[in-house]
Formats: C-alpha cells, sequence, structure tokens
C-alpha cells in the first residue's frame, strides 16, 4: 500500500508540478498522445461500424461544419495562433495581475463573437440551409425537408460544446504559459472519451443524434479534467472587457493577417464538406474517414518538426544570424520530405487494407463498398501528401521572419484555387460509377458536367493534392525572394533522391502485394494486419537501402532513431551484391 501511495503521490507530482524535465515531460507527452490518437480511431472505427459511410453520417458532419469551422477559428485556433505570444510578454513585464485582465479581456471577446455568430446563424438556418443544400450545390439526390430540419437541429446544438472547449483551451493555454503540459494534453484524451460513449452507447437509442450529445459530454470532459489545476494557479474567469487596453489592440492589430489565414483554411475545409454533399450518400463520411487517416502523417511529421523548430527559427532570425536560420530550415524540410515520402507509397498501394484495418475493423455498416469508397479518396490526398507535410514548416518559418502577408496570400490562393478545381474535377470524377484508374478516359466536357457517379468525391482529394504542391513551391520561391537565400538547384536534387527511393519502395512493395492482394485474406483482420505489416517493413528496408546507396543525408536521421543494425545489413547486402558482380565478371 506504501509503494502505491508513493506512486500517485508521484504521479500527482509530475502532472500538478512545474515540468522543468523536458526528458520526462516527453516521455509522458508522448505516452499520452499515443493514447488520445488510438482513442480518436477507436470512436471512429465505432462510428464506422455503426452508421458505416452513408447519408445519417453525411447528415452529422454537414451539421458540424460550420459550428466547428467558427469555434475552431474564433476560440480554438485563434489563442495559439495570436495570443500566448503577447500573454507571454504581458506577464513577464506587466506580472500576473495584468496577464489574467488581459487573458480574460481576449477570453470573453472571442466569446461574445462567437455567441453573436452562432446565434446569427441559427436564426437564419431555416432559409440558409435550404438554399445551400438544394439550390447552390444542386446534389444528385435531393435533401428533403426532414433531413434538412436534422442538419439544423444538429448544427444549433452543436454550437454548445465549441463554446466549452473553446473556454477549454484558453484554459490549457493559460496552464501552458505556467510551464503545465500534462494535463491539458490529457484534455483531447477525455474529449474521445466522451464522443466514444456517444457513439457506442446512444446511438442505438438515439440514432446519430448520439454523437451530438457524446461530443457535447466530450468537451465537458475536456474542460473539467483541467479545471483543478487552472484554479490552483490562479487562473479564473473575470468579467472584464478592456477593449481599449494597448496590449488588447496590440494582440488584434498582430493577429489579423494570422486570423484571416486560419480563417480562409478553415473555410476551404468546410468547403470541401459541402462540395461533397452534391453526390451520392455516404462521400461526405468516406471523405471525413480518408482526411481522419491522412492526418496522421501530417500530425507526426509536419506539425512535430516545424512546432519544435520554430522558436529556434525565431531566435536565430531575431539574433539575424541568417546563415544558420537558412541551414536549420532546409534540414527540417528534409527530414520532412525523407520520412513522408515513404508514408505516401504506403498509403498509395495498402490504401483499401490500411482503410479495412483503421475503420471496418469492427465490421457492422462499414461495408466494403464504403471501404473501397474511402481508399479511392485517401489515394488521391496521398499524391501530395510530402509536400503538404512541409506545408506547416513553411508557414512558421514565415511567421519566425515576423511575415505573416505572403502566407495570407497564399492561404487565399489555396482557397480560391482549391474551390474552382474542387468543382471541376468532382465533376470530372462524377462521370465514372468505379473506383480503378484504368476505367478513367479523358473528356474536357466532363468537367462541366455534374453525373451521379460514385467516384465524384476523389476530386476533392486531388484537388487538395495539386493545391498544396503548387502552394509548396509557390512558398518556397516567395520564401527565397523575400525571406532567404537557397540554392534551389541543390534543394531540388535532394528531393528528387527521395523520390528515386520512394520509385525504388513502390516497386519492391507493389511486387510484394500483387502476391496477396486479391486473395481472401483481405476479409480477416488478424492475417490482414500480418501481410499489411509484412509489406510495409519490406518497403521501408528497400527505401532506407536506396537511399544510403543514393547517399542521402537523412539517412543517418534514422540511424539515430536505432536503425544502425539495418545499416550493417543493408552494408552486407551491397557487399555481397559487388563480390557477385565481381565473380561474374
Amino acid at each position: 500500500m506504501t509503494l502505491l501511495n508513493n506512486f500517485f503521490r508521484k504521479l500527482k507530482r509530475i502532472f500538478i508540478s512545474e515540468q522543468k524535465d523536458i526528458v520526462e515531460t516527453s516521455f509522458f507527452l508522448m505516452f499520452i498522445i499515443g493514447i488520445t490518437k488510438l482513442s480518436g480511431f477507436l470512436y471512429s472505427a465505432i462510428v464506422a461500424s455503426k452508421l458505416g459511410a452513408d447519408r445519417p453520417l453525411d447528415l452529422f458532419i454537414l451539421a458540424n461544419t460550420l459550428p466547428e469551422m467558427i469555434g475552431n477559428l474564433i476560440l480554438i485556433g485563434i489563442i495559439g495562433a495570436v495570443f500566448i505570444p503577447i500573454l507571454i510578454k504581458v506577464q513577464t513585464e506587466k506580472g500576473n495581475i495584468k496577464f489574467l485582465r488581459l487573458f480574460n479581456t481576449l477570453l470573453n471577446i472571442s466569446i461574445l463573437s462567437f455567441i453573436f455568430l452562432s446565434i446569427f446563424i441559427s436564426v437564419s438556418a431555416n432559409w440558409f440551409f435550404p438554399y445551400l443544400l438544394n439550390h447552390v450545390l444542386k446534389p444528385s439526390e435531393v435533401y428533403t425537408s426532414q433531413e434538412i430540419t436534422e442538419v439544423v437541429r444538429m448544427m444549433r446544438l452543436l454550437f454548445i460544446p465549441q463554446i466549452v472547449l473553446g473556454v477549454s483551451t484558453f484554459y490549457s493555454s493559460g496552464i501552458n504559459i505556467y510551464n503545465r503540459f500534462l494535463i491539458p494534453q490529457l484534455a483531447p484524451l477525455f474529449y474521445n472519451f466522451g464522443r466514444i460513449i456517444g457513439a457506442y452507447i446512444l446511438i442505438p437509442f438515439l440514432g446519430v443524434e448520439g454523437l451530438v450529445w457524446g461530443t457535447l459530454i466530450g468537451s465537458f470532459l475536456h474542460l473539467l479534467i483541467q479545471t483543478p489545476l487552472t484554479y490552483k494557479l490562479g487562473i479564473k474567469h473575470m468579467p472584464v472587457l478592456e477593449i481599449k487596453d494597448k496590449y488588447t489592440i496590440e494582440s488584434i492589430k498582430f493577429g489579423i493577417p494570422r486570423i484571416l489565414g486560419l480563417g480562409a483554411e478553415y473555410f476551404a475545409n468546410s468547403i470541401d464538406k459541402f462540395i461533397a454533399a452534391r453526390f451520392i450518400g455516404g462521400s461526405v463520411s468516406a471523405f471525413d474517414f480518408a482526411i481522419k487517416l491522412v492526418s496522421i502523417p501530417l500530425s507526426l511529421f509536419g506539425l512535430t518538426f516545424s512546432t519544435a523548430s520554430f522558436p529556434t527559427l525565431a531566435r536565430l532570425f531575431q539574433t539575424n544570424k541568417k546563415t544558420e536560420f537558412v541551414k536549420l530550415f532546409l534540414k527540417m524540410l528534409n527530414q520532412i520530405l525523407f520520412l513522408s515520402v515513404p508514408v505516401t507509397i504506403i498509403l498509395l498501394i495498402l490504401r483499401v487494407s490500411l482503410v479495412r484495418l483503421f475503420f471496418g475493423i469492427f465490421g457492422g455498416e462499414f461495408d466494403f463498398e464504403a471501404t473501397y469508397l474511402t481508399a479511392w479518396i485517401v489515394s488521391f490526398f496521398a499524391i501530395g501528401l510530402a509536400l503538404e507535410s512541409a506545408r506547416s514548416l513553411l508557414y512558421r518559418s514565415f511567421y519566425a521572419a515576423n511575415d505573416t502577408m505572403n502566407p495570407l496570400l497564399s492561404a487565399v490562393f489555396t482557397v480560391i484555387f482549391g474551390i474552382v478545381t474542387g468543382i471541376l474535377f468532382t465533376n470530372y470524377f462524377s462521370h465514372f460509377d468505379t473506383f480503378e484508374f484504368s476505367a478513367l478516359k479523358w473528356n474536357i466536357n466532363y468537367f462541366f458536367e455534374t453525373k451521379n457517379g460514385k467516384a465524384a468525391a476523389g476530386g476533392l482529394a486531388l484537388s487538395s493534392s495539386i493545391v498544396y504542391i503548387l502552394e509548396f513551391f509557390l512558398l518556397i520561391y516567395l520564401f527565397n525572394k523575400k525571406v532567404a537565400h537557397i540554392k534551389l538547384k541543390i534543394l531540388l536534387k535532394t528531393i528528387l533522391k527521395k523520390i528515386i527511393a520512394g520509385s525504388i519502395m513502390a516497386l519492391v512493395m507493389y511486387s510484394f502485394f500483387k502476391l496477396w492482394g486479391n486473395t481472401v485474406f483481405q476479409e480477416k483482420t488478424a492475417i490482414l494486419f500480418i501481410l499489411v505489416s509484412a509489406t510495409v517493413f519490406i518497403g521501408l528496408f528497400s527505401y532506407l537501402w536506396a537511399s544510403y546507396v543514393l547517399k542521402i543525408p537523412e539517412f543517418s536521421l534514422f540511424m539515430k532513431l536505432g536503425g544502425r543494425r539495418i545499416k550493417q545489413k543493408i552494408e552486407q547486402q551491397i557487399s555481397q551484391i559487388q563480390a557477385s558482380l565481381q565473380n561474374y565478371s
């Protein structure tokens, strides 16, 4: 019992005390993030088994789109993108009292703005949604008045959890400012617990509306897990609204370009879901499932490397160490691309198997038709994955150089071009009722006519990939011209080497995949997991072997992560091949 008490006391100290030990804190954060990711996919798998990729789930996603977009922009996304640097500055220079007054002023402005917008949208929804869904989008399957009423009712309810999540996210940021990181990281895990309750327990009684109440339960759990530490640190809500305060004005002025950039991105994501609603039932759901799968490497590589390097990039630029700034940027960029290329290959070749493992593990309503539709969309997302992963680094590098306008212009380009190409490509794919690339044929008229083919939603993913590829080169060009001077030929040469290594990996993986890919084993989860794991291992081994032969510098990154034994095996294989060639000659 004494050992158990000591364990819980130490655990409490770790979670509540100021986290100064980076290694210890990182270990716990990695563990919590891993559990959170698993709980998120458990939620998605349960939803898929209960509802499949069908019309009811489409209605929930459409209902949640506007509350989530506005919540992310005004409440959740804005605090990290804009306010935290100024809050840290005020706490350091003016003390805790002024910090708390500014903190609550920004919180109250955000909450009031969100409530105003949510009331306006809720009141106008009865005429807005019928006009949008049936007249603007002109779907192939008209939304009935009962379906529109259900969307509006769920949307109004879903504004409530966004307010709770917004307050909770402000508290998370406040706790982080006091160097407490573990409790805020627990909040998304508890949010997922609430959503799992809604998906597993409430759907059988309430249908798709169980997801609404699960989201509400999750939002309160997100807040409640942080409340004790929030009050312990003295962070409390105050009815203050110091609009004319210079720090409030500075926060708003400094944040306008970032807010607009975030708004453009969230707006584009929302538009994609509404465009998907034009086509067969399940298109919106499958599109959402595909995004969840592709977001894993985007978070692991793009967001992780860019977040970790951001403070150092900012410090180097502020101290006028431009050479070191460029070196660090290129190092991070190449590492992101080196890790993203093999994931792209894996998603392209194993798309059906991976979708089945992630979302069809419980069977149920997520049938093979939903699997193939989701995998079809994933394949087009995968095309631009590597360069999209680098997007986060490019944005933060501009911010580190105190440049917020170029990312804003890039975001506007992404929205406008993305909407246009999204409509054109979905029109094109809507002429096909199969998920086979060989069935596609060229006809320029297809881009301007809308049919009801099952493949339509794949056009949104293709549009996204093309837009992000173009945006990458646009940002690189602007970054090179406005911020740093990069030797573009050398950069392109290093990218080309990674593409060659990826091509070798694709050839090896595809050859092995063809041995089992069309067999009945695709339907047996345990065997499918083993076969997928073996195929991924063979593919990664061939990628590392090619990287070593091509002398890709980032190969040393893998070495640091424990790949020395594999390197020795690769060297042995190369020596044997060279010896065989000499003997043959």
